[in-house]
């Protein structure tokens, strides 16, 4: 008697392949189908999921930042839209600024104190440097102009339509950036120079055009020439003037 591999059972020792072929199949069978005991099958693989979630917040996390530190409004991750605003009138026509209260609230409160006293009313655009920026904010003499200390805003970018501050002071390490007082300026292109590393003491963004920047740029295109009030050989000052009739808060 003989064992069968493939079974155990008893089989007389001539008559074994015979059984094999009947019962089981043969050997070409068996090479087919592989070991008769059953051996555990790998789990298929599954679609990597946890990688795809992994991948998914990277990516909301890194577009966030994105639009946070360069497409946001000024260029800053501390400056969600504040609703608080400001109507610009001039005698090219009328635009709206957004204030930054967040991240410049000394410099927005200053400039808020000036609007609520009206000491922006009647004054003019008076540096028209195209492709750079137009200047205002110049008070009349004998009104109360203190000075304004420099803030760090967490980032905010000169960025175009942007408006900041201007100062006297260079900007460098050892300078005072504490001489700004009520003049301000309307970046009309990403003015990179005037934030670090360029200048130490960045000049102070706190809020934005956020309607009527056609009349930014009818005002930017104006013919100038030399004149008092900007650096020499300079030519920003406007041929005919530009006048802010009013600025109002929203």
């Amino acid at each position: 008697m003989a064992t069968c591999p493939e079974c155990g059972n008893k089989v007389a020792k001539d008559k074994l392949k015979a059984h094999q072929r009947r019962v089981h199949g043969g050997e070409e069978a068996q090479r087919t189908r592989g070991p008769r005991k059953d051996t555990p099958v790998p789990a298929a693989a599954g679609f990597p999921w946890m990688f795809v979630g992994v991948g998914l917040v990277a990516a909301i996390v890194v577009t966030a930042a994105l639009y946070f530190t360069v497409l946001a409004p000024g260029g800053g991750s501390n400056n969600p839209p504040s609703g608080d605003t400001a109507v610009i009138v001039t005698n090219y026509g009328t635009f709206t600024i957004e204030f930054y209260p967040n991240a410049a609230p000394r410099t927005v409160a200053a400039f808020k104190s000036h609007i609520s006293k009206y000491d922006f009313d009647n004054t003019r655009f008076h540096r028209v440097f195209a492709g750079y920026v137009i200047q205002g904010g110049n008070l009349a003499s004998g009104v109360a102009n203190p000075i304004v200390p420099w803030e760090d805003t967490g980032g905010l970018l000169n960025t175009k339509y942007t408006l900041a501050m201007a100062r006297s002071d260079d900007g460098k390490i050892g300078s005072d950036p504490n001489t700004a007082t009520s003049s301000f300026f309307v970046n009309l292109k990403d003015n990179t120079n005037l934030d670090r590393p360029g200048y130490y003491y960045n000049f102070v963004v706190f809020g934005k055009v956020i309607d009527g920047t056609s009349v930014i740029e009818t005002i930017a295109s104006v013919p100038t020439g030399p004149g008092p009030g900007v650096p020499p050989g300079e030519n920003s000052v406007p041929l005919s003037p530009v006048t802010v009739s009013s600025i109002r808060l929203g």
